[in-house]
């Protein structure tokens, strides 16, 4: 028995990218000298994702935030990520309360492979119980509100609600107001988290004019640099 030997085997056989471990065991045999057992845990290759339970979401909003970060099938070895990543689109939808867990894959066989299982339960949607828009708008509360669609019953989507803040950022710059800003204000949660009040404040600042002296630029220049 040579160590040297056993490592080369195990050398070996990871070689042909068909195991995940190896392990050797080694007892003492009937008449002398040591029998040799090479255990090989074959790899499981994931070629389904299943989603379990309360989902809340569209399955395919799910697969689709696993997709961009993680590919159709992720290894098994990446279901922590994939669940930490799936429990933050329910957070940015307002499924604040929602928990994902990775569940053990399911091994199949002949040829071996293996199922990627979540298990998910959404939970109570955040709804938004009141808003109030503060600082100086250019248009009316009413108008924003609808805007932004933060209306008293709609869901709380942080993600989302950010998005529009942004859109209505650039409206507010389109029309030379450059320094423009919109923010959502401390959320107020109440109700085990169920309900929020939000305070959104815009700031258009100064309408500016800009202007050019000496040589002529090109209007379309001009918008550019803007």
């Amino acid at each position: 028995l040579a160590m040297a030997d056993v490592r080369e085997t195990i050398t070996h056989l990871y070689s042909f990218g068909r195991f995940a471990d190896v392990q050797v065991e080694a007892e003492a045999a009937s008449g002398g000298g040591v029998a040799m057992r090479f255990e090989l845990k074959p790899i499981h290759t994931v070629t389904k994702v299943e989603f379990r339970g309360d989902l809340g979401l569209p399955e395919s909003a799910l697969r689709d935030r696993m997709r961009e970060r993680f590919g159709e099938t992720p290894p098994t070895t990446r279901a922590a990520d994939v669940a930490a990543s799936i429990q933050q689109l329910f957070e940015e939808r307002g499924y604040l309360a929602a928990s994902v867990r990775p569940a053990p894959p399911v091994i199949s066989h002949d040829p071996d492979r293996a199922t990627l299982v979540f298990e998910i339960v959404a939970g109570a949607r955040t709804t938004i119980a009141s808003s109030t828009v503060t600082g100086r708008p250019l248009s009316p509360a009413a108008e924003i509100q609808s805007r932004l669609q933060i209306q008293p019953g709609q869901p709380y989507q942080p993600a989302v609600l950010r998005e529009r803040l942004d859109a209505l950022v650039t409206s507010m710059r389109k029309r030379r107001y450059y320094e423009a800003s919109a923010n959502v204000l401390t959320p107020q949660f109440k109700t085990n988290g169920t309900q929020v009040d939000l305070t959104i404040e815009v700031q258009p600042g100064p309408l500016v004019t800009v202007q050019f002296a000496g040589d002529p630029i090109p209007k379309d220049k001009i918008d550019e640099l803007v």
